[in-house]
């Protein structure tokens, strides 16, 4: 866990640029928005970032 002004963030867990981040996220999510709401749960092993050569997950 990561501790940043008060807010906890787990491990392997991914915040969008911008991202209003108002409470606690536990490990291995991706939040974005504002306020910051988790979209989905994160697999270890799947890169950060997308490039066209990879295919991006279903949503």
């Amino acid at each position: 866990m990561n501790y940043i002004n008060g807010i906890a963030l787990g491990s392997h867990t991914v915040i969008g640029a911008g991202a209003l981040i108002i409470e606690d996220f536990g490990d291995k999510v991706i939040a974005y928005g504002s306020p910051a709401k988790v979209i989905r749960n994160r697999t270890i092993g799947e890169p950060y970032l997308y490039s066209s050569k990879n295919q991006q997950p279903s949503l």
